[in-house]
């Protein structure tokens, strides 16, 4: 797998991964929190946004968006969020192997860091959905431990993503100085 991954970590699969990662981030989620937004009549986020959340949000939440809110929520969750972390999670691994291979100047070494740490946030995500859809499905008779499960997985989900990017952005923080260096050298030879 990590042979795999060092293979694909390029240029040319990154920027498609890329467009498909910002065609779901920056068009899809926010036009479908629009309409959310128009049926409660105010700002409402998805509950998959929020870091943390209580009973009594989940509640004012479910509330505000009423039963069509309610719907198209289970709608985004159990179609959209179920594909989105099959397109961040392989963009995310692409990127983190690719800063690392040009960091290290290495096929394989560090690389599975850039396996896992995605493919948390993609476990967490997945779980956090079902037990969204449960809340969902279970309201206004919302279960305390299933509520206080949802927002354990949302936490951790966050922890990953910050994990993640610290992941790419040193990573490719280290192959910018690598880079300098070699520059300076260079020039310092010559």
């Amino acid at each position: 797998m990590i042979q795999l991954l060092s293979k694909w970590a390029t240029l040319k699969t990154l920027i498609p991964a890329f467009l498909v990662f910002s065609f779901f981030t920056f068009f899809l989620f926010p036009r479908y929190e629009q309409q959310l937004i128009e049926i409660a009549g105010e700002k409402v986020q998805l509950l998959d946004k929020y870091p943390t959340y209580t009973n009594a949000q989940v509640t004012d939440l479910f509330t505000k968006l009423k039963t069509e809110g309610r719907d198209l929520h289970y709608f985004i969750t159990s179609v959209i969020d179920m594909i989105y972390p099959l397109v961040y999670g392989p963009f995310f691994m692409l990127l983190i192997a690719f800063f690392i291979k040009k960091m290290t100047g290495s096929e394989t070494t560090g690389l599975s860091i850039a396996l896992f740490l995605p493919l948390l946030i993609m476990m967490t995500d997945y779980a956090e959905n079902f037990t969204t859809l449960q809340l969902l499905s279970s309201f206004p008779n919302l279960d305390e431990g299933v509520v206080f499960r949802g927002s354990k997985l949302a936490n951790l989900k966050v922890i990953f993503i910050l994990l993640s990017f610290g992941a790419a952005f040193f990573s490719c923080l280290g192959w910018i100085v690598k880079t300098l260096v070699l520059m300076t050298v260079g020039r310092n030879r010559g």
